[in-house]
C-alpha cells in the first residue's frame, strides 16, 4: 500500500468520526436552545427523532471506530514486514560477501596451484575426496585409521614456535607419570618419525633432564638454594597399569624433541579439529577399558585445560619406531602389549606379536586371534567415539591412509597429552579388582585415590548424556508418569568367557525374577551390547535397579540415575573396577559373589536385593525431596 493511500484512508475516517461527533453535539445543542413546544405535541415528536438520531450517530461512530483500529493493525504488520525485508537485504548483502571473498580465494587457489605453489593440505586433494573423506569419518571406514577431512585455512605466518603449559610438578624423577600438557603449535616430522618441540630461545623447555636442579633420594640442607625448579616435557602416554601390561606399570614415557629452531615455513597445519589428544590405546578392544582409560582421560584433560565442548580429535599414538612391533625382548618395553595397533601390525606384517622369538611368521591361531581382536576394536571404537567427538579415534601417524603426508612435518595448533594418572583406576594397584582382599601385597596407596573424585564422575557422566549424546541429563524414573520401576538385567555378549547357555540361563533368571516380584516392578532382560551406546544410556537412565555381571561391559551403568541399585556378580578372585564403583556417590553398589561366570542366575538371593533396591530409590533418588 503506498504511504499517500494508507494516510489518506486512515485521516479520511479519523474526519469522518469528526464530523459525526460534531453533528450529534449541535443536534443536541440546537434542540436544548428550542425546547418543547406546548399544546400541539410536537416536543414528543422532536424527541423521538434526536433519539433515532442519536442512535444512529452511535452506530455510525461505532463502525467508524472498528475502521481505526484495523486500519492501525494494518500498519503494524505493515511496518513489521518492512522490518523483516530489512533484516533478509542485511543477510542477503553477507552472504553475497562472503561468496565472493570464496571466490576469490578459490581463484588464489587455483593460481597458485597452477603456479606449483599450493600448500599442502593433510586430506584429500579434489572436493570429491573431501567429500568421501567427510562421509567416512562419519559412518567409519572398518579400519583403525578413519579418513579425517581436509585442513582449512592458510600456512601460519612465520617465525612460529611451539609452547607448552604443563601441570604436575612433584619434585621427584617419577614426575612424568603425574604429568600433563596443553602444547600449542605442537609438530611431528614424518621424515624421523617423531614429534619436535620447536622452542625458541627464551623457552627454558626441555625433553627430559633438570635446569638447575638436582633430585636424589637424600636432600642436604646445607647445600646452597638450587634455583629455579624448571620442569621438562617427559609424561605418559597411557595410564599407570600393572596388569594387561607389565611394562607400562609406571606408564610409557615419552617426550618431544626439542628443536632450537622456528616451525619450518612449508609445514602442513593439520586444522580438521580445534583440539588433538595424544595418548597410547590401553587394551581398547574391552569396552571398559575403552571408556575409562581412554575416553575418561580425554575428558579429565579437556576439563582441566578448560577446552570442554570444542571440535577435539583422539590421537591414538602409534609407536614411533618404524620397526614396530618390536621383537627384541630388550626392547619389548616400548610395544603396547595389548593395544589393538599390535595386533593390526602383526597381521600387516605377518610377524607373530609374541616376543619368544624375533621375526617369528605369524602363526593360524595368532591371526585367527588377532583378526577377532581388530574387528572388536573397530566395531567398538566407531561405537564409543560419539562419547567425546563427532571424529572417529584415529591412529597416528597414518601414512598408509595419508601418503602425501610422508616426509612433510605436520603441525597441531592445539594438543593435550599426559594421561598417567587421569584414569579411573589411577596407578592400578588394586591389579585391576584381582584378589582385592589381597591387595595389600602390592600397595594400598594408590588404589585409594578415588575418594571425593565423585563428582569427576558424575561431571563425565552429565557431558556425555548432554553435549555428546544429547539425552537429558534429568531423565530419570521418578519422572516419568504411569510407569513401574524398571528391573533392568544387562546380559552379558557372548564371549570365550561368557558361552551361549550362559545367557540362556539369564534370561530364565529374568523371568523368574519377574514372578517373584510381581507387579511391583518390570523386569527387562537384553543383552546390553546389541544396542547403541546412546540406547544404552536410555535404558539405563530409565533404570531403578540394575542386575550385572562386573566386568568391562558394566560400564555403561555410569549412566544410572541418582538413587539407584547395582546388584553386581562377580567371582570371589575378581571384583572388576571396585576402585571406580566404590566411590560413584549417586549409586548403590551391592556385591555378590558367584563361583563361575556362567552360573545360573540366583534370583533367591538377587530377589530380596532387587526389593531392597526399589525402596532405597524411593528415598534417595533425586525426586525424593521433592
Amino acid at each position: 500500500m503506498a504511504r499517500g493511500s494508507r494516510d489518506g484512508g486512515g485521516g479520511g475516517t479519523v474526519r469522518n468520526v469528526a464530523y459525526l461527533m460534531f453533528g450529534l453535539v449541535m443536534l443536541v445543542f440546537g434542540f436544548s436552545l428550542a425546547g418543547p413546544r406546548a399544546g400541539n405535541g410536537g416536543g414528543g415528536m422532536q424527541e423521538m427523532k434526536v433519539e433515532e438520531l442519536v442512535t444512529r450517530l452511535g452506530a455510525n461512530l461505532a463502525a467508524q471506530k472498528a475502521k481505526v483500529d484495523a486500519m492501525g493493525a494494518v500498519k503494524e504488520r505493515l511496518l513489521a514486514s518492512q522490518s523483516s525485508v530489512a533484516a533478509l537485504e542485511k543477510k542477503l548483502a553477507s552472504a553475497q560477501q562472503e561468496l565472493a571473498a570464496a571466490k576469490q580465494g578459490s581463484a588464489a587457489a587455483a593460481a597458485a596451484a597452477a603456479a606449483g605453489s599450493a600448500p599442502a593440505q593433510s586430506g584429500g586433494t579434489s572436493a570429491a575426496g573431501a567429500a568421501g573423506a567427510g562421509a567416512a569419518a562419519e559412518v567409519g571406514t572398518g579400519s583403525l585409521s578413519p579418513v579425517y577431512p581436509p585442513v582449512k585455512g592458510a600456512q601460519k605466518p612465520t617465525p612460529r614456535y611451539t609452547s607448552s603449559h604443563c601441570i604436575g610438578q612433584t619434585f621427584r624423577e617419577e614426575e612424568w607419570q603425574a604429568k600433563s600438557c596443553y602444547l600449542r603449535d605442537l609438530c611431528f616430522d614424518s621424515a624421523s618419525n617423531s614429534f619436535k618441540y620447536y622452542a625458541s630461545d627464551a623457552d627454558p623447555a626441555t625433553a627430559e633432564g633438570w635446569e638447575k636442579q638436582r633430585l636424589s633420594t637424600h636432600v642436604d640442607e646445607s647445600e646452597p638454594a638450587r634455583g629455579p625448579m624448571r620442569t621438562n616435557l617427559k609424561m605418559s602416554l597411557s595410564p599407570l597399569n600393572v596388569v594387561w601390561q607389565p611394562q607400562f606399570e609406571g606408564g610409557f614415557p615419552w617426550s618431544p624433541e626439542v628443536v632450537r629452531a622456528p616451525i619450518p615455513a612449508d609445514a602442513v597445519w593439520d586444522t580438521s579439529a580445534e583440539v588433538f589428544v595424544l595418548y597410547m590405546s590401553y587394551n581398547s578392544h574391552n569396552v571398559g577399558h575403552l571408556i575409562f582409560d581412554e575416553l575418561f582421560p580425554w575428558f579429565n584433560l579437556a576439563s582441566m585445560f578448560n577446552l570442554l565442548g570444542t571440535d577435539m580429535q583422539a590421537l591414538n599414538f602409534k609407536n614411533f619406531n618404524p620397526k614396530y612391533p618390536h621383537h627384541d625382548p630388550k626392547l619389548s618395553s616400548a610395544t603396547p602389549t595389548n593395544s589393538c595397533e599390535r595386533y593390526a601390525e602383526a597381521l600387516r606384517t605377518g610377524i607373530s606379536y609374541r616376543f619368544e622369538t624375533p621375526n617369528a611368521p605369524l602363526p593360524d591361531d595368532e591371526r585367527k586371534n588377532a583378526q577377532n581382536i581388530i574387528r572388536v576394536c573397530n566395531k567398538l571404537r566407531t561405537k564409543l567415539a560419539p562419547m567425546m567427538s563427532k571424529h572417529l579415534i584415529r591412529t597416528f601417524p597414518d601414512y598408509e591412509e595419508h601418503p602425501e603426508l610422508k616426509g612433510k612435518v605436520t603441525c597441531f595448533p592445539r594438543l593435550l597429552t599426559g594421561v598417567g594418572m587421569l584414569a579411573e583406576h589411577c596407578g592400578d594397584e588394586s591389579r585391576h579388582g584381582d584378589l582385592p582382599e589381597h591387595n595389600e601385597n602390592w600397595g594400598w596407596a594408590r588404589s585409594f585415590c578415588n575418594p571425593g573424585r565423585s563428582s569427576n564422575f558424575w561431571a563425565f557422566r552429565q557431558y556425555i548424556l548432554s553435549r555428546q549424546l544429547h539425552v537429558s541429563t534429568s531423565l530419570a524414573p521418578c519422572r516419568l508418569a504411569q510407569r513401574k520401576p524398571v528391573v533392568f538385567v544387562a546380559i552379558r555378549a557372548l564371549d570365550d568367557k561368557f558361552e551361549g547357555p550362559g545367557v540362556e540361563r539369564w534370561e530364565a533368571g529374568g523371568a523368574k525374577l519377574q514372578k517373584l516380584l510381581g507387579d511391583s516392578a518390570t523386569v527387562e532382560a537384553k543383552v546390553i551390547s546389541t544396542f547403541t551406546i546412546r540406547e544404552q544410556a536410555v535404558f539405563m537412565a530409565k533404570t531403578n535397579v540394575l542386575v550385572q555381571l562386573s566386568g568391562g561391559g558394566s560400564s555403561t551403568m555410569l549412566f544410572l540415575p541418582r538413587g539407584a541399585t547395582t546388584v553386581l556378580l562377580a567371582p570371589r578372585s575378581t571384583k572388576d573396577d571396585f576402585v571406580l564403583w566404590g566411590h560413584t556417590a549417586w549409586l548403590r553398589i551391592t556385591w555378590v559373589e558367584i563361583k563361575e561366570l556362567n552360573d545360573p542366575l540366583d534370583t533367591a538371593v538377587i530377589a530380596p536385593l532387587v526389593t531392597e533396591g526399589l525402596a532405597h530409590y524411593e528415598r534417595f533418588s533425586e525426586c525424593s525431596d521433592v
